[in-house]
């Protein structure tokens, strides 16, 4: 009878574990489930291609695949800021609005940049969802204009910095002393 060698063994294990991540990670970019109290549509393409930008599907999804590892239910943390009502502050002030686009898209210092990750129609309906999640858009005025996709051109290919994003930031009612 052969004897198996131990490295042979390791190196079985560890090919099976490489194999079930590259499943598993496959399988999990494939779907992201819809945040409850999101009407769902047969298909994100669709909706976006069919009757126009249906942002709520788009944005709920994006939102789990990208944003809720961090920011959760947008409470926030000590380390992440709130999104619930924080976000239509921002969005509201002078110059929040292209803020919030080049905060998505460039990131901050310890916030991730989404410039080249995400479609504009992506990038478009996940700050939507923010800015209407959690009860923020009882905030917002009801002829407050969203985001539609072809908002987030103008604010592409910029050689932005984080730091310099974050010198964007306009004062609000949440942060006087800025």
């Amino acid at each position: 009878m052969r004897r198996i060698h131990t490295n042979e063994v390791v190196l079985l294990i560890a090919g099976l574990l490489l194999a079930a991540a590259v499943v598993f990670a496959w399988i999990r970019s494939r779907s992201a489930p819809v945040a409850p109290g999101v009407a769902a549509a047969s298909s994100a393409a669709e909706s976006v291609e069919g009757a126009g930008f249906d942002w709520r599907v788009i944005g709920a999804q994006t939102y789990e695949a990208r944003c809720a590892s961090c920011h959760a239910e947008g409470q926030g943390t000590q380390r992440v800021p709130p999104l619930r009502g924080d976000a239509v502050e921002l969005f509201k002030a002078e110059g929040g609005r292209a803020y919030l686009a080049d905060f998505l898209l460039y990131g901050l210092e310890r916030h991730p940049a989404y410039e080249g990750r995400l479609s504009d129609d992506e990038a478009a309906a996940v700050l939507n969802y923010m800015l209407t999640a959690w009860e923020n858009a009882a905030l917002l005025a009801a002829d407050q204009p969203l985001y539609e996709p072809r908002d987030l051109v103008e604010h592409r290919n910029q050689p932005l910095t984080p730091a310099q994003v974050r010198t964007r930031r306009p004062p609000t009612p949440i942060d006087p002393d800025r």
